[in-house]
């Protein structure tokens, strides 16, 4: 598969926006860090879920979106503390509650359904929860840096791996 020249500036042009604005967030204050991680938890959930729904899976949207939200501001509630993930999985396991509760009163759902949405909220939520406890150890301008870095690394690592699937791929 070759590179379509029209996506990949596409995608430099949303990409290079997005680094903008969470770069930016990330090194104000651990505050914007926290807006930025859950604007970012709520659009990749839809966008995952999104997928899912087009390759013909009926997944929760709302639930895993609102769920994928509040994980990363749960755990910030608890940051400093002694249990830091518990209310962030407590959260997590009432948004899988509620997934249970609409699988068995909507019959026609499949148990795919309720294992995609679950997915979903758990992985991007505590990824981004965690990520924002990082930057809680350092909540001056250093702990940003240190976050900004690590975000650098893991867009650079998915950019080469876009190019690498689009050039040497089927």
């Amino acid at each position: 598969m070759a590179i379509n020249r029209k996506d990949v500036v596409t995608r430099t042009a949303v990409g290079a926006v997005y680094v903008l604005i969470m770069g930016v967030c990330t090194l104000l204050s651990w505050w914007t860090t926290l807006a930025a991680v859950c604007v970012t938890a709520g659009l990749c959930v839809w966008e995952f879920l999104s997928m899912a729904k087009s390759a013909g899976m009926h997944p929760y949207r709302s639930i895993g979106t609102v769920t994928a939200v509040c994980i990363p501001l749960a755990m910030a509630l608890n940051a400093g503390g002694t249990h830091i993930v518990a209310l962030g999985l407590g959260v997590a396991f009432l948004g899988g509650i509620l997934c249970l509760l609409r699988f068995f009163v909507h019959e026609q759902d499949s148990i795919v359904d309720v294992a995609i949405t679950v997915f979903a909220f758990l992985y991007v939520g505590l990824t981004l929860g965690s990520f924002l406890l990082l930057r809680d150890f350092d909540p001056g301008f250093g702990g940003g840096v240190m976050c900004l870095l690590i975000l650098l690394s893991i867009w650079g690592n998915d950019a080469f791996a876009y190019l690498g699937g689009s050039a040497f791929g089927k």
